[in-house]
Order: C-alpha cells, then sequence, then structure tokens
C-alpha cells in the first residue's frame, strides 16, 4: 500500500535521483574538489597541528616544572579545604546546615543544578536581568564545587587539562587592569571574565563522563529551546526594526530582528551557535526513538529564531559550522550538503535573501562602520601593540578617540574579538588566547578517532562549533555582553570536559 501511494512514489523518485546522482558528471566533479580540498588540508600546517595527537609543545609544558608545581598546588588547596571542610562537620554534627547537606546532596547532583541554574541565566529576559547575579552564582558554584569534592565527588581537575596558554591569557586578563587608563571600569570588567573562568572550571571540572555530560545537555536543551519559543513570540507580536541595528535604505522589507532574552540579536543568533550543534548531538545520542525524533523535530523552533535574528556573520557561521561538522563526521555528505544548499535557495523568504545579498557591501552602513572602526583601532595600536590600553570601554574609548573615522567617531569595542583582546590585554593575550582555543578545537578533533560514538558526535560539535566561531569572533565583539562571554567559557569548559572523558575512555579501553 505505501509503494503504491502518493508518498511511496515520492520517497521512491528521490532515492532514484539520488542514486542516478552519484554516478552523474557533477557528482563526481564535486568530489574531486572535495578530494583535493581534504589533500590541501593534510599538507597544510592546520592539518598538521590539528592531526597531531600529541604535540611537542604539550609534552613539554606538562613535563615543566610549571606544570607539576601547579597541579600540587591546587592538590595542597583541595587538601586543605577538604580539611576544613571535614573539620567544620565534626564540630557541627547535629547542625541544621549539615542536617539539610545532608538531606538534599544525595538527592541532587551538583552537575544537574550547575546546569539548570545556567539554564535558567540564560532564559531570564534582558531587562530583569542583573550581572551580579553570574558573579554570585559562579562564587556560589566555586564553593559547592569544592564541599563536593571534599565530601568524596570524584571531580578531578588538573592544569594541564586548561593547557598552559589559557593559563597565560588569564594572567594577561588581570595585567589589564594595571595598564588601564580607567581603573574602576577595567575590574568591573575583570569581574565578568572571573566569572567566566569560574563557570568554565566549575564545568569542565563536574562533567566526569558520558553521562554526565549528557545530562548536562539535556538540561541545556530547555534552555535553547525556552529562548527560541520567546523570540517567535517577538516576531508574531512584533519588533520595532532598529536603525542602529540596521540599515533601513539597503534592507527595507526586513521586519524587526527578534533578540529574545538578549540584549540584541547579534547577541542571541551567537547564543544559538554555541548550543545548538550540542543540543542537536544530544538527541542524536539518545536510544530512545521517539524521544530522539521528538527532540530532533523541537530544533526546527531554534533554527526559525536563529533565521529570524537576521544576523548575517551568524548565518555565516553558522553554515561553517555544518560544512565542518560533515567534513569531520564523514566528507562523502558534504557533494549532498551543497546541493542541498543550492537546492534550499528559492525557498528562502525574500527578506533573508536580500539580507544574504548584503553581504559584504560596503553601501551597508553596518558593514562600512565597521571598516572604520578597525582602521582607527590598528592606528592606535601603533602606539600600544604590546601592552594593551587595558580592560573595558572607558579605556578603549579614551584612546580611540584619537584616531577615530568622523564616520564611526563613537564605539565602546572595536567589534572584533580578537582585534579587542589585542587592544585590553596586549600582544601575549591575543595570541596566548588564540592558540588555547585552537588547541582546544584540535584536541577535540584528535580525541574524537578513539571515542565511543557517542562521544565522537559530541566531540565534533565542538570542533565544528569552535572553528565555526571564529567568522563570527573576527566581525562582532561577542564578549561585550557578559551573559554570550559566559555562555563562550562555558562552552570551552563543555569541550575540555569531553576531550578528558574521551581520553579515559580510551585509557581504560587499553587496560
Amino acid at each position: 500500500m505505501f509503494a503504491d501511494s502518493v508518498i511511496g512514489k515520492l520517497v521512491h523518485w528521490f532515492i532514484g535521483l539520488f542514486a542516478s546522482y552519484k554516478y552523474s558528471v557533477c557528482y563526481r566533479a564535486v568530489s574531486s574538489v572535495c578530494t583535493k580540498i581534504r589533500r590541501l588540508y593534510n599538507y597544510s600546517f592546520l592539518g598538521k597541528i590539528l592531526s597531531e595527537k600529541n604535540p611537542k609543545r604539550d609534552r613539554y609544558f606538562q613535563n615543566s616544572f610549571l606544570f607539576r608545581t601547579a597541579d600540587k598546588l591546587i592538590d595542597s588547596l583541595n587538601g586543605l579545604f577538604s580539611r576544613i571542610y571535614k573539620f567544620i562537620r565534626q564540630k557541627n554534627t547535629d547542625g541544621l546546615n549539615v542536617r539539610l547537606y545532608n538531606l538534599f546532596a544525595p538527592a541532587i547532583k551538583f552537575e544537574y543544578l550547575l546546569a539548570g541554574v545556567l539554564a535558567i541565566m540564560f532564559c531570564i529576559p534582558h531587562d530583569y536581568w542583573n550581572n551580579a547575579y553570574g558573579l554570585i552564582l559562579a562564587f556560589g558554584f566555586v564553593f559547592l564545587y569544592m564541599c563536593a569534592k571534599a565530601s568524596g565527588r570524584e571531580f578531578s581537575i588538573k592544569i594541564r587539562d586548561f593547557d598552559v596558554t589559557l593559563v597565560l591569557f588569564i594572567v594577561m586578563v588581570f595585567c589589564g587592569v594595571l595598564t588601564s587608563t580607567s581603573v574602576s571600569d577595567s575590574v568591573r570588567v575583570l569581574l565578568f571574565f572571573v566569572t567566566s573562568f569560574a563557570f568554565m572550571f566549575c564545568v569542565a571540572g563536574s562533567l566526569n563522563t558520558q553521562e554526565s555530560i549528557m545530562s548536562f545537555l539535556k538540561i541545556m536543551y530547555v534552555a535553547v529551546f525556552v529562548t527560541s519559543l520567546v523570540a517567535i513570540w517577538q516576531r508574531i507580536v512584533g519588533v520595532p526594526v532598529d536603525p542602529s541595528l540596521t540599515d533601513i535604505s539597503m534592507n527595507q522589507d526586513m521586519p524587526g530582528r527578534v533578540f529574545s532574552t538578549m540584549a540584541n540579536p547579534n547577541n542571541y543568533a551567537e547564543f544559538l551557535i554555541l548550543f545548538v550543534p550540542l543540543m542537536f548531538v544530544m538527541a542524536v545520542n539518545l536510544k530512545n526513538k521517539l524521544l530522539k525524533t521528538g527532540l530532533i523535530t523541537l530544533l526546527i523552533f531554534p533554527v526559525l529564531a536563529f533565521l529570524m535574528t537576521y544576523s548575517r556573520s551568524g548565518w555565516v557561521s553558522f553554515a561553517l559550522v555544518v560544512f565542518i561538522a560533515i567534513f569531520l563526521y564523514n566528507k562523502k555528505y558534504i557533494p549532498a550538503l551543497i546541493l542541498l544548499a543550492i537546492a534550499a535557495v528559492p525557498f528562502l523568504p525574500s527578506s533573508i535573501l536580500n539580507r544574504i545579498l548584503t553581504i559584504g557591501n560596503m553601501s551597508d552602513s553596518s558593514n562600512s562602520y565597521r571598516i572604520y572602526i578597525w582602521e582607527a583601532v590598528l592606528k592606535m595600536m601603533r602606539e600600544r601593540w604590546f601592552f594593551g590600553v587595558g580592560l573595558g570601554p572607558e579605556s578603549f574609548h579614551s584612546f580611540y578617540a584619537r584616531f577615530a573615522n568622523p564616520k564611526a567617531a563613537i564605539a565602546m569595542h572595536s567589534h572584533m574579538l580578537y582585534l579587542e583582546t589585542w587592544v585590553e590585554t596586549g600582544l601575549v593575550g591575543v595570541v596566548s588566547f588564540l592558540w588555547f582555543y585552537l588547541s582546544m578545537a584540535r584536541r577535540c578533533v584528535v580525541a574524537k578517532r578513539q571515542a565511543t560514538p557517542e562521544m565522537k558526535n559530541i566531540l565534533i560539535a565542538c570542533a565544528a562549533t569552535a572553528l565555526g566561531m571564529l567568522f563570527i569572533c573576527g566581525v562582532e565583539y561577542v564578549w561585550y555582553y557578559p551573559r554570550i562571554m559566559f555562555a563562550f567559557w562555558i562552552f570551552a569548559g563543555i569541550c575540555i570536559a569531553s576531550c578528558r572523558v574521551a581520553q579515559n575512555q580510551t585509557d581504560n579501553s587499553i587496560k
């Protein structure tokens, strides 16, 4: 009955079409191009870096006196906190705090509580959010993390899990206060970095098994889904067009851009790029087929919300994430992906298609505005190229005003993560950050090779997202809005934890 139905005939026709395509000239041409690209990649500098399992740099630093000393220092601090914790419990056996802990601690896992609170943090509307909440939560979870570890939880984190370049970047962030012309504003921004690093530490340290990573992602799925519903509701009720975010003369038919619970559309697009790929692989990894199908289907809402942000840099970055993920999973699917993308073009709404056509168009004020800012920042950095100008928009603007183009006289940041990191933390800061970030992506690529199928999917999503984000970081300062900065480093914590879990799985299988 199915074979004779209209749907059955369409399915049969599509299968036949794809089968004939595999033997077509077009398929052979695309496959030939992909093969050449793969060869160029394999013999390129980037390919060699990503394919090296344990670079000499890592081996040198992991065996260095600095690493061993840092690990011993952390172990000593953990031991000291553990002794203090046990002493307080012994002296306060019947205390209310101990009884409450004994009542709730066995039922609530730290990683579940962490994921739940983080999910709520991203769901709070922008008008009701205060950045001080993030700082309080971060310190609270660091304290709970230490308590959980002292009480016997198998949390394990080493300096080598974070890479020495991250340690160097953190040091340069603190030095950014010393080089600042506005110390109070720099301290304010420093607290955002401290909050971000604390969240990363808690996520990376508490996710020690494949199951804990999956549970964490399941809870974060709620935040992605809820924020997407808020964004779609904004479209239904209508969002005013903001001339500061959109060149109206170039995008006359474009409606207001949704931003969900974040400050602006680009912020929300960055949030979705960081987490939607992880949500997808989490759903794919599920054993329950009904639940898997349902969660994958519900991701249509975040994708629609993402399109409604009209973030051009976000669209390009997400396209790169998908392409890199397919490349890492199975290169043979790339030709089909390209054809699918081409086939989807006629079905795009005119507002989206017109928005895509303005990418790189210097007549669009938002594009030319960035160029003016970058030119002024590069002139500014001729004087402060090594130490930078210090953390925060006030320090930035005090120097920028001297070099600003009249067409972009006011700017609170450089509209590029790499430039802004150089501006705020100096040459050592930007080099150490980029080295850590690319090294993190490399570790994900290397770790996936011998990981379980489920962890392989997670690591592919991590690596693809990290590399795809390189584009949007090149045209946006993604850390300007603190909650996106938190999301960025939470994602880094997931990557670090995933690499460690995959390595542990490999070591256990060898044993």
